[in-house]
């Protein structure tokens, strides 16, 4: 069912669309959230607290379909982590690519026509660029994940990090040029 008559369901009053919701992008959020903080628990709370958040903003009358709602869902849980980090007064927190409970291989979608053998060169090469990934500064590493597999535009991007979409670009630019350069002084083989 599509998000625009779940949203409406839910408005008027069906409280089977708020299942529904949650139960379509909560995936989503909570990978988002762990891959930002690295913590489960927190995680669970911070999504808890944005779906809080969501349902009372669509009360309210605040999402406006002129996006993507599931990047709008984003943008929330994207304000309910800094939020609570600001609250915890833990800026400095370093998010790293991967953790126990998030595995960006896991959101690797391998072809079922895939061979066992090349199934396992794509493991092996994924893992070579996530050891490299984890080696670029934080925000070229953000904008990495949240592109390649996050699946985000740059334009959405750029409006959950605040930041303009020529900077969204440009980090992407530095963060592959720097990939390259890793690639390189490491002698990784790709093939």
């Amino acid at each position: 069912m599509p998000d625009k008559q779940l949203i409406n369901k839910y408005l008027s009053g069906d409280e089977k669309a708020v299942a529904l919701l949650i139960e379509k992008h909560k995936r989503k959020i909570f990978s988002f959230v762990i891959y930002k903080t690295n913590k489960k628990d927190l995680s669970e709370e911070i999504c808890h607290l944005t779906w809080i958040k969501v349902f009372d903003a669509l009360k309210k009358g605040k999402y406006k379909e002129e996006g993507k709602f599931d990047n709008w869902l984003i943008k929330i849980a994207s304000n309910v982590i800094n939020d609570y980090l600001r609250e915890l007064k833990n800026k400095k927190q370093i998010y790293p690519i991967e953790s126990e409970y998030y595995s960006l291989e896991n959101s690797l979608n391998f072809s079922d026509k895939l061979n066992s053998e090349n199934i396992f060169i794509k493991k092996e090469n994924f893992h070579k660029i996530k050891t490299l990934i984890n080696k670029l500064p934080n925000e070229q590493r953000e904008i990495i994940v949240m592109h390649y597999f996050l699946q985000m535009t740059f334009k959405e991007i750029a409006e959950l990090l605040n930041i303009s979409i020529n900077t969204a670009l440009g980090r992407m630019r530095y963060a592959l040029i720097n990939l390259r350069k890793l690639i390189n002084k490491y002698n990784v083989d790709l093939s």
